[in-house]
């Protein structure tokens, strides 16, 4: 009888021991899915009216551009209080701070074309800063 309570307490220990162990290795993707998902809907307000924003300007539509440029730069202040506001450990610090420098990218340039309109904004410029905020993005979303 003793040998028996013995195996079973090791089988129970071992089972223990695996589930903290996958636990563990877990924690961490399970932490960085939780952040993305996060940040995607924190996100996703902004990135809709990016999309429509470009297709304005592929249509030479600056009327319409200047108009989303307002709902993108209002998109992009609420992303960043919504990321503000999102409690992250330590391990995900970098990756919000570079969301951050995305967003505050995305809200200056937006905020600047909804301001002066095309005539009044090089495109190029515009763009030019929109991809660097995209670069600081991608290094957050690369260090998960």
């Amino acid at each position: 009888m003793r040998d028996g309570r013995i195996q079973i307490r090791a089988r129970r220990a071992s089972v223990l021991v695996w589930g903290l162990f996958a636990l563990g290795c877990g924690s961490r993707s399970g932490e960085s899915a939780a952040y993305v998902h996060a940040v995607t809907n924190a996100e996703a307000p902004l990135e809709e009216a990016w999309r429509r924003f470009d297709a304005a300007v592929a249509r030479s539509d600056w009327p319409s551009a200047r108009s989303v440029a307002h709902e993108a730069a209002a998109a992009a202040a609420g992303a960043r209080d919504g990321l503000e506001k999102l409690s992250v450990t330590p391990t995900l610090a970098a990756a919000r701070r570079e969301e951050l420098l995305f967003v505050n990218h995305a809200f200056l340039a937006f905020q600047d074309f909804a301001a002066r309109g095309a005539t009044g904004v090089d495109l190029a410029k515009l763009k030019s800063i929109l991809r660097r905020g995209r670069i600081h993005q991608a290094r957050g979303r690369a260090t998960l």
